[in-house]
């Protein structure tokens, strides 16, 4: 997991609690939404956003500006996981 510091993060400590988090935002935020496509969008949005962070975490040699990347990257990989659900769930109801 040499290139993915976020998700190495995430297995070696107790960051799981954003990333819980950031499940919860995201399936609140889009509860009321039913469109495919847009939920599509809004998640490889989020795949988008959480890999720049990857990238920056990689590249940035400031802790402060690894630990702020290090909390967004976990809460977007949480909206991932929660969008993706939304997504599952649409596609199941329709």
């Amino acid at each position: 997991m040499r290139y993915l510091p976020i998700l190495e993060e995430l297995f070696e400590s107790n960051t799981i609690i954003l990333l819980i988090i950031g499940v919860i935002i995201a399936f609140i935020a889009v509860s009321k939404k039913t469109n495919y496509k847009l939920l599509r969008n809004f998640t490889l949005y989020a795949i988008g956003a959480y890999l720049v962070c990857e990238v920056i975490e990689n590249v940035q040699n400031s802790y402060m500006i690894e630990i702020i990347v290090l909390f967004i990257g976990t809460l977007l990989l949480g909206a991932c996981v929660g969008l993706l659900l939304k997504l599952i769930l649409v596609k199941l109801i329709k």
